[in-house]
């Protein structure tokens, strides 16, 4: 019995039937989605939601249902009462179903959906006109014999005369696709806003359209000769399809918005797999291009929005610096941004310290990413500024130090680390001359490695970088002496580059500032890992980029903190603790109320007072060191106390108090269209960079170099660590196994058989006449004296040899076989 009641269908598509074994037929993949069917909804209302639905063109594509009790057949809806019927049967079923497949002459595992520009044809055609001409289609030869994916929507993307397009750049982009999807080639014989004309490229094939313009951009199919005659060996030369970079970029468009970092090779090889169809790279590396500007915007409309974004900056963020620099041109200079959160965490939480690099990644124009960074109570690196610069040299340094000057409202006194190369060492020194500046170990290392040359080993390379980052934070002058010695017995050159730098640049022994241990940062690191995957975006989105990066940052910092009870951050907490176990067994002399002499392997002076220790290891840290915790336990005084302020969880806490707002909504910039409204008159007018990508591939990782944890031996003999079996100082039979070698058993010699030393014809060999190779040696175990006799001439007289007659000879100990 017929009822009004609605049915909430599930309407699935792309996917696929899979046989199962007892013969039902089950749907996997594709799409699924709601829609409300009744007895009054019209089988076109249907097609028309579900095509608005998924965006497709429902004339290949057919409705399947299966009935409640059998799921072995698919039953078709091709009309109104088709559709009613179906409501009927699916009365009592919890989740009626609903399958868009290919009709019967399209496979179905081809099914996809339909890429977004061709759904802007309008594929209803018309009765032709007594002026047109119109021929029926015959079968095309495809070049490709595996199934085309495309057809199952483009070989019918052309229907007729009559069919209109809403401009001409739609029915060229429909032409080339109905081309692709037929497997021929075409060329224009006429192409402007109004009139296309296109004919087959093979000789004498009479396949022709012509389409004009109907009524304002809309254009309007006059001629169509569907009759392809060209032979297949005709088609794989003059007829191959033309896939361009557009249809690429039609097809990739989804895959892109999920993937943005699919590679051109990647887009290669799926193409060829799901289409049949071969790119070159550049084709898809032009049609990946294609796809991003669709979907991130031009980088022409990014640079002029940078005004826009700098003015927005401070009044989103108050407190923050953007500062935009252009050229005489008005193109693309320079940008420096530094928010309030980081300039007021830098301030009352970090450490008096600034780490300056730049980044290995070069932005689309050649840019390049100047970055400073401090670190927190818990040795986290906290970024302080960034900017965008032309390339990395003294006048950009100087630029970004200036800008970053006036950001600092305190006059603590601030250490920097960086390189000292690339102008950084004079911008440093003009910029900030009373503060105190070191070298980066990690960069002096790659710029050791990079100016001694010499073809050194992977382990070698390893062990310099341990030896140089030992010296670099040893606070005992014997220690750094023998790092130097060690650095000269590997490499000559390498000691003579080390000890032609300062000392007091880049080591903590002579060190006059305060870097709080701190000889090396992964500030470069950290940016690297946020603006690789960037680097391709369009300025502004690469700006807001790092903003998001950096608030993220804060965010999850000032959320850890949270469970943390000790007085100390983690990391400095475990390193006092250390010290506090140590502390008890070393020796304390009192000296006066608030200076003690205390003895481990040394004798130290400490200074509480002055808060100082002769070990410098308090002065280098900032934390108390072992032996003063040993004074103050001995005077019943706190460590705690005497930890500077930066290592603690308050102060953490306020490195992170501060969030960073979000200055504007990128995205709704990119895909706005443009309005014509005049320009503020101060704004300032931004256009592209001039300058040229390097050529070759840009680097996306840095070359890093890592502080290197030396691998222990171990003594094969004694099992000890630090030395081998060649260098083993135990004593031969101190150890188990030391007395069970097997000892060199000789043949008894009968003397009487023994040829007499003044017997002219016994000749003695030369023992050094002939040198063995080892492998021509015996082994070990296998050694045996051969018989004397089969050596000996066979005399008839035959005496005994006085010994103390015969010539003494010399065996050098090389010569002679193991004791095995």
């Amino acid at each position: 019995m017929a009822t009004n009641k609605s049915l909430v269908c599930i309407v699935q598509f792309g996917g696929s039937f899979i046989k199962n074994i007892d013969g039902t037929l089950t749907y996997e993949g594709g799409e699924a989605h709601l829609v409300d069917v009744d007895q009054n909804m019209s089988f076109d209302q249907l097609k028309s939601e579900v095509s608005e639905m998924y965006e497709i063109d429902m004339s290949n594509l057919a409705f399947k249902y299966m009935l409640p009790a059998n799921k072995r057949t698919l039953i078709t809806i091709s009309n109104d009462k088709d559709l009613k019927r179906m409501v009927d049967i699916q009365q009592s079923s919890p989740s009626p179903e609903i399958f868009i497949v290919a009709k019967e002459r399209i496979a179905l595992n081809a099914l996809m959906p339909l890429p977004p520009a061709a759904a802007d044809v309008n594929a209803t055609p018309s009765r032709a006109s007594t002026n047109s001409i119109i021929e029926s289609s015959t079968a095309m030869v495809c070049l490709d014999e595996k199934p085309n994916r495309l057809s199952a929507y483009w070989e019918n993307a052309i229907t007729g005369v009559g069919q209109t397009f809403k401009d001409a750049h739609a029915f060229r982009d429909t032409l080339r696709k109905y081309a692709i999807a037929r497997c021929f080639a075409y060329k224009f014989v006429q192409n402007d806003r109004s009139r296309i004309t296109a004919k087959c490229k093979a000789e004498g094939c009479p396949w022709r359209v012509h389409a004009s313009k109907a009524s304002g951009k809309t254009i309007k199919i006059k001629v169509l000769k569907d009759v392809h005659t060209c032979k297949k060996d005709e088609a794989a030369t003059a007829s191959r399809p033309i896939v361009t970079k557009y249809v690429v970029a039609d097809l990739i468009k989804h895959k892109l918005r999920d993937s943005p970092d699919c590679s051109p090779a990647d887009i290669v090889n799926e193409i060829e797999r799901d289409y049949g169809l071969k790119l070159k790279y550049s084709q898809a590396w032009r049609a990946k291009e294609i796809v991003k500007e669709q979907l991130l915007g031009k980088d022409v409309d990014s640079y002029k929005e940078l005004p826009r974004y700098c003015e927005k900056v401070p009044r989103t963020n108050p407190g923050s610096i953007a500062t935009l620099l252009t050229t005489g041109e008005g193109r693309f200079h320079r940008l420096f941004v530094s928010f309030r959160a980081s300039l007021h965490g830098f301030e009352h939480g970090c450490r008096p310290l600034l780490f300056l690099d730049s980044t290995s990644v070069k932005l689309k124009y050649g840019d390049v990413l100047l970055v400073a960074s401090s670190v927190d109570a818990n040795d986290g690196t906290f970024p302080f500024a960034f900017a965008i610069v032309e390339q990395e040299a003294y006048e950009s340094w100087k630029w970004f130090l200036l800008q970053l000057k006036s950001g600092l409202s305190s006059p603590r006194q601030i250490t920097f680390v960086s390189d000292m190369k690339k102008g950084l060492k004079e911008a440093v020194r003009e910029v900030f001359n009373n503060s105190n500046h070191a070298y980066s170990v990690a960069c002096l290392i790659k710029n050791l490695l990079m100016e001694v040359k010499g073809t050194w080993s992977k382990a070698v390379k390893e062990v310099l970088s341990e030896i140089i980052y030992k010296a670099a934070k040893t606070c005992k002058s014997e220690e750094f002496d023998a790092c130097v010695e060690s650095i000269r017995s590997i490499s000559p050159d390498a000691g003579a580059w080390i000890t032609g730098l300062d000392p007091s640049c880049w080591t903590n022994l002579q060190f006059k500032g305060s870097r709080y241990d701190q000889v090396s940062s992964n500030v470069a690191e950290t940016f690297d890992s946020w603006s690789t995957k960037a680097s391709d975006l369009p300025v502004l989105k690469f700006v807001d980029n790092i903003r998001h990066k950096i608030a993220e940052l804060i965010l999850q910092r000032a959320r850890e903190s949270a469970s943390w009870f000790s007085a100390l951050a983690p990391k400095a907490e475990e390193k006092l603790q250390k010290e506090i176990e140590y502390a008890p067994s070393l020796s304390v002399s009192v000296c006066s109320q608030l200076t003690f002499e205390v003895t481990d392997d040394h004798v130290n002076v400490v200074n509480l007072e002055k808060r100082e220790c002769s070990c410098l290891s308090w002065k280098v840290t900032g934390l108390p060191c072992r032996h003063a915790i040993a004074s103050l336990q001995r005077i019943g005084r706190n460590p705690y106390d005497y930890c500077e302020r930066y290592y603690t969880v308050s102060c953490y806490n306020q490195t992170y108090t501060e969030a960073i707002n979000p200055v504007m909504n990128v995205d709704s910039i990119i895909h706005r269209k443009p309005k014509i409204a005049a320009v503020s008159a101060s704004r300032q007018k931004v256009d592209l960079p001039r300058a040229r990508r390097p050529p070759g591939r840009p680097r996306k990782r840095r070359i890093e170099v890592q502080e290197v944890v030396k691998k222990t031996t171990y003594c094969s003999r004694c099992k000890g660590p630090g030395h081998n079996k060649k260098t083993c100082k135990a004593a031969i039979g101190e150890l188990p196994g030391d007395g069970d070698e097997k000892l060199l058993e000789l043949p008894d010699l009968d003397d009487e058989k023994l040829p007499d030393a003044d017997d002219d014809k016994l000749p003695l060999p030369d023992i050094d006449d002939k040198v063995l190779d080892d492998d021509e040696l015996p082994d070990d175990d296998d050694v045996k004296l051969p018989d004397v006799d089969d050596r000996l001439p066979h005399d008839t007289e035959r005496l005994p040899i006085d010994v103390d007659k015969l010539p003494d000879i010399d065996l050098d100990d090389d010569k002679l076989p193991d004791d095995n």
